[in-house]
């Protein structure tokens, strides 16, 4: 993952500089033809400092009746590939 820097154009012959932030992402599972993947949320907040009121709200709540505000972790989504299942 990395955040790269673009530099975008001009505007009536005079220069100017926009910077826009991106986030890259990378599909780590695409090497593997048959990948167990499993999602993890961890802390107990789940709002940034910029969240909406509302949209605190509604994460506190999602935090009280889930795992994620008593432990902190939260499995919130898995893939199993049924051949690389052992017993």
């Amino acid at each position: 993952m990395s955040i790269r820097h673009f530099k975008c154009g001009t505007f009536n012959h005079l220069h100017y500089m926009i910077y826009l932030q991106s986030l890259v992402l990378e599909n780590l599972a695409y090497p593997f033809s048959k990948p167990n993947i499993l999602d993890i949320k961890l802390g107990t907040i789940l709002y940034d400092e910029s969240a909406t009121p509302e949209k605190r709200q509604r994460m506190e709540n999602t935090a009280r009746v889930t795992t994620s505000l008593e432990t902190g972790i939260r499995l919130t989504g898995f893939q199993v590939s049924s051949s690389s299942i052992y017993i």
